[in-house]
């Protein structure tokens, strides 16, 4: 990764700002991971008969 090599992912001094400033303004940041996000989104998509709930 560009992180691990010390290569900075933002470059530009102009998104660097808009970065900072849309942290800023987002008061509650969400720190789970993206894990646990498709993880969540999988157990939603399960289909009834592999959870055990059939429906007849």
């Amino acid at each position: 990764m560009a992180v691990d090599y010390g290569v900075p992912l933002i470059t530009n001094f102009q998104v660097v700002k808009l970065f900072a400033e849309a942290i800023k303004h987002c008061s509650e940041l969400d720190a789970t991971s993206l894990f646990h996000y498709r993880q969540h989104d999988v157990s939603k998509q399960t289909p009834p008969s592999a959870t055990g709930n059939l429906s007849i």
